[in-house]
């Protein structure tokens, strides 16, 4: 069968185990009053069908996820990068929540303050950089890019962004798996990927874990003070929108450091000739010789088999999950 049918499959199955997640996490909520025990198994049934297909495909798992080793110097570029980019994801999460719900913070609130600092960072940051990295940046992108690398860029990113079936996480991390694509193309190495990912992330838990202490801080430094506005007593649209220069500003000026940083990565790697060659007109079709250097070439070659039935299937499923979530949750 054809690798990337194959794909699709995966993916559906992927979608219809995250749905019997669900009903198996509610299930085991009556028993299990922990959200950290809670979302580490929902991310281990997740990535199941992965699992499955790379066991039954007998397929070497380091060349299936493009597990390399990545450079020290690369490593902290990374990390940097990492921060770099989070006020554009910052801004693109405030500009959906003016018009969606957000959907995962009260999770993350939950298995911060039920657990210890870094066990709420293993489950919401390190497995899923793990985890969701293998399933989209491994399994889908590294299958997809074989046909057309262009196109492979923004399905996997679509495919990773509608799995969180709710729009204001689909926002981002349609952005985010964009990025992540490109900074596997940089380095060659999913290993990037994974550590940008926990990052973000592991930033999301820290924050969630300060912001009560921060907001005691203020307010017992503020006193009495007229002029002191707690900025969780505000409307969510209402905070947003006064927020709304600094994140713009902030947006702007770490993205300008990110593309720095983000040539340099692929500088050091020697690829950055080969990442200017992913949206030149003709270029797309990737084609690598047995062990030897993978380079783009301007050849036309259909997609054949990308957009499979099964594909398609999840993908339906996951719109139609998200817009219940917006409707009826």
């Amino acid at each position: 069968m054809n690798n990337k049918k194959t794909v699709g499959i995966v993916f559906l199955c992927t979608v219809l185990v995250s749905i019997a997640s669900a009903f198996i996490i509610e299930g085991l909520r009556l028993v299990i009053d922990n959200s950290f025990l809670l979302m580490l198994v929902n991310q281990m049934l997740l990535l199941l069908p992965s699992a499955v297909y790379i066991v039954t495909s007998r397929i070497n798992l380091k060349r299936a996820i493009r597990l390399k080793k990545v450079s020290p110097a690369n490593l902290v570029l990374c990390i940097i990068f990492a921060f770099l980019i989070m006020p554009i994801m910052n801004l693109i999460n405030a500009i959906s929540l003016l018009f969606s719900q957000n959907m995962i913070q009260d999770t993350i609130t939950s298995i911060v303050s039920d657990n210890p600092l870094f066990l709420s960072v293993f489950v919401i940051a390190f497995i899923p950089c793990v985890f969701e990295e293998t399933i989209f940046r491994g399994v889908f992108y590294n299958e997809y890019r074989k046909s057309n690398i262009q196109v492979a860029i923004f399905l996997s990113a679509f495919l990773f962004g509608i799995m969180h079936q709710n729009f204001n996480q689909f926002s981002y991390a349609f952005a985010m798996g964009i990025v992540f694509a490109l900074l596997i193309e940089a380095t060659d190495s999913i290993v990037s990927t994974m550590v940008v990912h926990f990052i973000i992330n592991g930033n999301s838990v820290i924050m969630t874990y300060l912001a009560p202490k921060i907001t005691k801080f203020l307010q017992e430094v503020s006193g009495n003070m007229e002029g002191y506005v707690d900025i969780a007593d505000m409307d969510t649209r209402e905070a947003i929108m006064s927020s709304m220069g600094y994140y713009i500003v902030s947006a702007i000026i770490a993205s300008i450091l990110a593309y720095v940083v983000y040539k340099t990565i692929a500088q050091n790697t020697g690829r950055w000739h080969h990442v200017k060659g992913i949206f030149s007109k003709k270029a797309g079709t990737l084609i690598k010789e047995s062990d030897g250097p993978e380079e783009l070439v301007a050849i036309a070659q259909k997609d054949s088999g990308m957009f499979s039935i099964t594909l398609i299937a999840g993908i339906i499923i996951c719109l139609g999950l998200m817009f219940a979530n917006e409707l009826f949750v």
